[in-house]
């Protein structure tokens, strides 16, 4: 059997409508076209659908058996039909966001509640993994977006800049450091200090500087997540560099914040898929993260002017 849609929907609008004429006139075709696709329809089911009682068409007990299948594939089409359009007009669908753990925390949790609160019928799913799962993740289609502090070394992974990254110094409110403009190694000496983990590239870096200037903080505390850094700073383990992206405005009304100098820092990275197209809804994304970062990067430009 080689039914079409076409008749499919020559036969149903017959149904709903009583006449050839009116299921022509719904279907923007000519009448003979109508009476063609149901002659051709009754062909191929082998048993008449229609029959002419008083001028009208009335449909037989087969007709009638078979029209709640097709009402039923027509119900689909509309609920995929409106689907479809959600998804366009970026009113449903999934958003799938991955970070590494260092950029895990309430400022990338500002930006995402704030998007969710822009697209209330969407779905997102954020998560928090290692680099090198994040770059899989993305070849592999499990995410759209990936947030890395490192660039990615990936063939089926291109990365653009977000944001400097430029690294502060982060102080309990009450230590001696905090009433400097900004802070440097030298500072550091011997002070409490809780870091990265070895293979993050900002702390790579802090301990290169740290090294040249022959300054020897006492190491309390390794943590992964800027977030986990932040919460111990400010209750006075000791204290942290890290990224300025890292922390939100809440963040920064709890502990002290310095410039670090000599300035150093990772850049914020996004990363995508290089050979596959951003769906509606990520590019939407990415546009909103692109215009928080500026003015972050803006405010924090401010910032280092004052001090």
């Amino acid at each position: 059997m080689r039914m079409t849609w076409r008749q499919v929907e020559a036969f149903r609008a017959i149904v709903l409508l009583g006449t050839i004429t009116r299921a022509a006139e719904s279907l923007s075709i000519s009448q003979p076209a109508v009476s063609i696709l149901l002659a051709n329809l009754e062909r191929e089911l082998g048993y008449k659908l229609f029959r002419r009682q008083q001028g009208r068409l009335v449909a037989t007990g087969e007709a009638e058996a078979l029209y709640p299948e097709i009402e039923r594939a027509f119900v689909g089409l509309d609920d995929i039909s409106l689907v479809a359009r959600a998804i366009g007009q970026m009113q449903a669908g999934v958003l799938r966001i991955v970070t590494m753990p260092v950029f895990a925390g309430p400022l990338l949790s500002d930006v995402v509640a704030r998007f969710a609160q822009m697209h209330p019928e969407v779905s997102i799913v954020y998560e928090v993994q290692a680099r090198l799962t994040i770059l899989n993740w993305i070849s592999t289609n499990r995410c759209d977006l990936g947030i890395s502090a490192e660039p990615a070394d990936h063939p089926g992974v291109q990365s653009r800049t977000l944001s400097s990254g430029e690294a502060v110094c982060v102080l309990p409110p009450e230590h001696p450091l905090a009433s400097k403009a900004f802070i440097t190694p030298q500072d550091l000496d011997g002070q409490n200090l809780i870091s990265l983990p070895a293979e993050a590239r900002s702390r790579r870096q802090l301990d290169q500087l740290l090294e040249d200037s022959r300054s020897r903080p006492v190491r309390r505390v390794e943590t992964r997540t800027n977030q986990a850094l932040w919460q111990l700073v400010e209750r006075g383990v000791g204290v942290g560099v890290v990224a300025r992206f890292a922390l939100s405005g809440r963040q920064a009304e709890n502990v002290v914040v310095r410039p670090f100098r000599p300035a150093f820092g990772s850049d914020v990275l996004l990363l995508q898929a290089r050979n596959r197209p951003l769906s509606r809804l990520a590019a939407a994304f990415c546009e909103h993260i692109d215009a928080f970062t500026r003015n972050l990067d803006k405010s924090v430009a401010a910032s280092a002017a004052d001090a």
